[in-house]
């Protein structure tokens, strides 16, 4: 559930099935053992790739 989200392939099958949203919960953006480390954009971006591929 919330690594699957990295790999397109999953998006891409349930878009094949009829999804028209998709939801990831995660705590992936967040990076409690580094204050100054922040991965959510680069999150977003992936996410947004997947959501582009499967137009």
């Amino acid at each position: 559930i919330c690594w699957d989200q990295w790999f397109p392939e999953a998006a891409r099958a349930m878009v094949l099935q009829g999804a028209e949203i998709l939801f990831y919960p995660t705590a992936i953006g967040s990076e409690p053992q580094d204050d100054d480390l922040d991965s959510c954009n680069h999150w977003k971006r992936v996410m947004q790739g997947h959501a582009g591929a499967n137009l």
